[in-house]
């Protein structure tokens, strides 16, 4: 990111965070009984700065092809990725948001094809993913290999499970008790 895009950007959120303050007092503070203006009047100009301000914060720049480390990031263009940003995300956090979305693509893409990402759910589904990291604040890439782990885990006991299944199954069928652990001599065996 060049010197002059990081500072845009840093404006940008300044004049976003400061017309939500403005707009934030502005509705607390007035006594609205007593005003001589209604609060639309007083209100409307400052929400309309709030959402000036975040319609700048949102303006591509080449700050989310930095973020994403590649320079001129083709698939942030090829899919417009900077329309998938969340309402409710701060804006300081759009161009993370941005950079782990197109990794996300480019993931996808590598494993499914170009044209899985064709399909309207497919993207829908990636882009929830990355916003629901964002929103529990799940952004530690120790916590995805702790999941992984986890599921790891989980798989390998399934597979042991379903593998006594099929050796007492197999037991079963010769018409004798499976050994135990303990290492016993079925009673059919003793003779």
């Amino acid at each position: 990111m060049s010197g002059g895009d990081s500072s845009a950007v840093a404006l940008a959120v300044a004049a976003h965070r400061e017309a939500v303050a403005e707009l934030d007092r502005a509705a607390r503070e007035t006594d609205w009984r007593r005003s001589r203006y209604t609060p639309a009047t007083v209100l409307a100009p400052l929400q309309r700065a709030v959402t000036q301000a975040e319609a700048e914060c949102r303006r591509p720049r080449g700050s989310t092809e930095a973020a994403c480390g590649r320079g001129v990031n083709a698939t942030v263009r090829a899919y417009r990725l900077d329309r998938y940003v969340p309402a409710w995300l701060p804006p300081d956090q759009h161009a993370a948001f941005v950079a782990r979305l197109a990794a996300a693509f480019e993931r996808y893409e590598a494993a499914h094809g170009w044209r899985a990402l064709s399909d309207t759910l497919t993207r829908g589904r990636l882009v929830g993913g990355v916003a629901s990291a964002f929103k529990a604040g799940r952004l530690d890439p120790a916590w995805g290999r702790r999941m992984l782990a986890r599921c790891a885990v989980r798989a390998r006991l399934r597979q042991i499970a379903e593998a006594g299944y099929q050796r007492r199954a197999y037991f079963e069928d010769l018409g004798r008790r499976a050994p135990s652990a303990a290492g016993e001599i079925p009673a059919t065996e003793r003779s």
